[in-house]
């Protein structure tokens, strides 16, 4: 089957197989025993509306193009041994209304948009280095006053 030839696919649920090994370059698969990282190609599937590699142990980074799956309306990824950071495009996915990457090993801030800071901070438990909203973690930075920069406007505004 030419499964990386599907862009039109909506939805395939193959979950509670006992699959194992590698994931195939262009399928979802929950509460398996895949490991390795998701494959680039998998963000070929424009016309995909739900993604679920939940509870795997996939690992590595998520492909930074998953922001080109524009149909998407769910992903979760929970419950694996993912890392690295969520790509901010995924805070462009405009019909977006479930995210889950709790309990993995993402790091540094969450995506910027108005989608994600809506999801509850539930959303992102588990993953002991990031930061930033929903969660109640700051970033490294985040609670710095702002300094006026030397010969700014702001600066000659404070000698009034």
């Amino acid at each position: 089957m030419e499964s990386c030839h599907l862009e039109s696919l909506q939805v395939l649920d193959l979950a509670n197989n006992s699959l194992s090994g590698s994931i195939p370059k262009c399928f979802d698969l929950s509460c398996n025993n895949l490991s390795s990282e998701i494959p680039e190609e998998l963000t070929g599937l424009q016309g995909l509306m739900f993604l679920n590699l939940s509870v795997n142990h996939l690992e590595g980074q998520v492909p930074m193009e998953i922001g080109a799956m524009t149909s998407l309306e769910s992903i979760d990824l929970s419950r694996n041994k993912l890392s690295g950071v969520i790509p901010q495009s995924v805070a462009g996915i405009s019909f977006l209304i479930h995210l889950n990457a709790s309990h993995n090993n993402f790091s540094d801030r969450i995506p910027s948009g108005t989608q994600i800071q809506g999801f509850n901070a539930s959303c992102f438990i588990g993953n002991l280095e990031l930061c930033g909203p929903p969660l109640r973690e700051t970033c490294i930075g985040d609670d710095l006053p702002e300094v006026p920069i030397p010969g700014s406007a702001d600066e000659e505004n404070d000698d009034d």
